[in-house]
């Protein structure tokens, strides 16, 4: 029976809307059967004289609803009158009938009208399980398309809390390089400062300074005191950056040469001996 109902449901496509009375005349008229409607007691002459010839008589006046089949005839007998639920009840009933060929006329046994009967039951069963499904399928999709728009992405950095940290800590003139996750503690960015771009000379430069800006502590020497201790401390082979405007010198890398277009680089006997005097923050050993 199953396989019937399954055939039977696919065929009429009863899984994809309601079935009201309208629908079940529809598919019984499919199957070739008219639908006439009669009264128990007084019919008009009509289905009287239909009654009459098929030996119905005394049948309508005991079955609210009964099929007649015959090499001639197809015809659905349905009493007059009746409400929409009885109406419903009696058309499946009878469907059922027509869908397992109890159409030899017009009294169906026992097993019959049982099968008949548990046709229809789990007909509806099945139809109701295939709208349950189609609902929580679409309730599924509904739900995973929200949790998609409300997630953020895993791979947004922007949106961790240790790239928000880090940017607002360090918002410009320095370069996070790495993260590093602790546990239970928030991420401590490490940054490295940019390094000043100049030339690099033939000669061997001296360490390179990290471009960072600090005040040069207060003086003890003055700048010809400074120059005159620069010349014994350094050897004369030690290299210094001078400009063609500037009265310093200057180790490479200083924050004051950057952008010179000029720069010369020294030894610093030579440079000494042109009267120029040690940059307060290259060399602030020297005051």
């Amino acid at each position: 029976m199953l396989k019937q109902i399954r055939k039977f449901v696919k065929r009429y496509k009863l899984a994809r809307g309601s079935i009201d009375v309208d629908r079940l005349v529809k598919i019984i008229e499919q199957h070739g059967y008219s639908i006439l409607k009669f009264n128990r007691y007084k019919n008009n002459p009509d289905i009287e004289s239909i009654l009459e010839l098929l030996n119905l008589t005394e049948t309508a006046k005991d079955s609210p609803s009964f099929i007649y089949a015959d090499t001639i005839y197809r015809i659905l007998f349905i009493l007059n009158g009746l409400s929409d639920d009885e109406y419903e009840i009696l058309y499946w009933h009878e469907l059922a009938h027509i869908v397992l060929e109890h159409v030899y006329f017009p009294h169906n046994s026992i097993k019959e009208e049982n099968d008949s009967h548990r046709f229809v039951m789990f007909t509806k069963a099945y139809i109701a399980g295939k709208h349950i499904m189609k609902y929580l399928l679409y309730a599924a999709a509904v739900v995973m398309i929200v949790f998609a728009l409300t997630i953020p992405p895993n791979n947004d950095a922007e949106n961790l809390p240790a790239f928000s940290t880090a940017k607002k800590a360090y918002p410009s003139g320095s370069k996070p390089v790495s993260v590093t996750a602790q546990p239970d503690k928030a991420p401590i960015p490490t940054v490295v400062p940019d390094l000043i771009s100049t030339p690099i000379p033939t000669s061997t430069p001296s360490p390179i300074q990290n471009n960072v800006s600090t005040p040069a502590p207060a003086s003890t020497r003055s700048p010809k005191e400074a120059a005159d201790y620069a010349g014994e401390k350094f050897s004369a082979s030690e290299v210094v950056y001078v400009t063609k405007t500037g009265d310093r010198f200057h180790k490479h890398g200083c924050f004051h040469i950057t952008n010179s277009s000029a720069l010369m680089d020294l030894p610093i006997n030579k440079a000494l001996a042109s009267k120029y005097t040690p940059c307060k923050d290259c060399y602030r050993e020297l005051y």
